[in-house]
């Protein structure tokens, strides 16, 4: 069984999964799906760089965002 005090300092971790679906083209629809560390799903997205960035939003703490992204900083 996990301490406590290893219990609250769990870090948490976003999976970035990537989903092609041709539909009959040639070029693939490609999605970003992010799932937390229990395997919900937090967000679907066209982009690898906005993935990142909800993953990221679910990792990192309110200042570690503001610090690897500071143009989401409150103005």
């Amino acid at each position: 069984m996990k301490s406590f005090k290893n219990f609250i300092a769990e870090e948490k971790k976003a999976k970035i999964t990537k989903k092609e679906s041709y539909r009959g083209r040639t070029t693939a629809d490609v999605e970003y799906h992010v799932h937390d560390e229990n395997g919900r799903h937090i967000r679907t997205t066209k982009t690898k760089k906005e993935a990142k960035l909800w993953a990221d939003m679910h990792e990192l703490s309110k200042e570690q965002m503001h610090i690897k992204y500071p143009e989401l900083r409150p103005k």
